[in-house]
């Protein structure tokens, strides 16, 4: 199996991008900055798609537009995105670049879904994201159901 180590510099820089700076504002309410590093700026192996990916890329759009979550408007914005794009890492690892159409789908899908799950989150009440949340947590936990 190959290992690889990232230089010293690499490290520094990572650890540097990561910490958090806060500040108070007028109304005394904490104020976190977090920097979150670029991952993929130093990544040294090539960038691949799985072959899978373009025909369950639309398979799973077919299938989280059947929910009819959106409206019109709504849908023809999610349809123009490729939120599963968040699923392919840049690899060189033969078992992620190889995943079967299965495991793909399932990225893909997973992906779609927190996208619909953020939608209607960003505009609940909390009491309601919390029963959301919950919901989803019991759909994770006992997918048997």
């Amino acid at each position: 199996m190959e290992t690889t180590t990232l230089p010293s510099e690499s490290l520094s820089a990572f650890t540097a991008e990561k910490e958090s700076a806060t500040e108070k504002d007028s109304n005394e309410c904490k104020h976190v900055k977090i920097f979150i590093p670029d991952l993929l700026a130093r990544w040294p192996w090539p960038r691949r798609i799985n072959p899978h990916y373009a025909a369950v890329k639309k398979e799973s759009a077919a299938w989280t537009a059947s929910f009819g979550a959106f409206g019109p408007k709504a849908q023809h914005a999610f349809n123009r995105c490729d939120f599963s794009k968040a699923f392919r890492p840049p690899t060189r690892s033969p078992c992620l670049f190889g995943l079967s159409n299965c495991k793909e789908r399932a990225g893909c899908d997973v992906m779609n879904l927190f996208f619909v799950i953020d939608e209607y989150t960003d505009v609940a009440e909390p009491s309601e994201v919390r029963k959301q949340k919950d919901v989803i947590m019991d759909a994770l936990r006992e997918f048997l159901k």
